[in-house]
């Protein structure tokens, strides 16, 4: 398992070529694993140690200034298991994966759907890529990357921009649709922008503070949004549940009007 981050990748693109030139693509980001059958770290427990120059280092661009101070995450780094951060950088955006977060490797998505599920998110799923012409409900309709508020309900929770820690990196939004056996849960207010987590996730939450995977951030009314056109929209935390969970997905056919948030 590598669990290279895709804000990792994207470094040599927003003037960042020194982190990306000093991280090394063949060993993993940190010592992370979780569920099979990616449960083994390439190279060993020890080998992310060689991408700490990199993984370790503060961002601007990935935390949003509004937000608190970012503290970096540590925690048993050099045993795996879900959270094993090793002074892991903080990072105030996630990128939008529906309800298949990293967990849903192609093998899963291959035996249980036939392939690419219709209500995937550009980023649904680990270990493949999404082309533009795959995204058929159109780029200015489908959402690229969304603010994450940096306090969420426990201290572990992402994002991380580089080590690939459980929940560092995928935003999850459900349907609100009970009728959609595949994409909806009883948790679904959770994943709304600036939803608090639910009873279920956790019993006591007086600051209603979100869950891991969850979108948010300390604006007044709303989050930002980016989309696959380039755009950036301020969609308001009131946004209609059936419109928010349409433009997360990528080609479900969903026809939405851009005056609808």
């Amino acid at each position: 398992m590598l669990n290279t981050t895709a804000f990792t990748m994207i470094l040599g693109s927003m003037e960042q070529t020194s982190l990306l030139n000093a991280y090394n693509f063949s060993v993993p980001s940190c010592s992370a694993i979780n569920q099979a059958p990616n449960m083994t770290p390439v190279g060993g427990a020890t080998a992310y140690l060689a991408n700490t120059t990199t993984t370790c280092s503060v961002v601007a661009t990935f935390l949003c200034p509004s937000d608190m101070t970012p503290t970096p995450y540590t925690n048993a780094p050099n045993t795996p298991g879900p959270y094993p951060g090793n002074n892991a950088a903080r990072c105030s955006y996630l990128l939008p994966c529906t309800r298949w977060y990293d967990a849903y490797n192609p093998g899963y998505m291959q035996a249980t759907y036939g392939g690419r599920p219709a209500q995937e998110a550009i980023f649904s799923g680990s270990d493949w890529s999404t082309s533009l012409a795959s995204i058929k409900d159109g780029t200015s309709n489908t959402c690229l990357i969304l603010e994450s508020r940096l306090e969420k309900t426990a201290v572990q929770y992402g994002g991380y921009w580089g080590q690939g820690l459980w929940t560092s990196t995928h935003a999850i939004v459900y349907d609100s649709n009970p009728g959609n056996t595949i994409a909806y849960s009883t948790n679904w207010t959770s994943t709304m922008p600036n939803g608090s987590a639910t009873l279920a996730q956790l019993a006591v939450n007086p600051r209603r503070l979100g869950y891991a995977w969850s979108i948010g951030s300390t604006h007044s009314g709303g989050i930002n949004a980016g989309f696959a056109d380039g755009s950036v929209r301020f969609i308001k935390t009131s946004i209609n549940p059936v419109t928010w969970f349409s433009i997360q997905t990528s080609h479900n056919g969903e026809v939405v009007s851009s005056d609808s948030y």
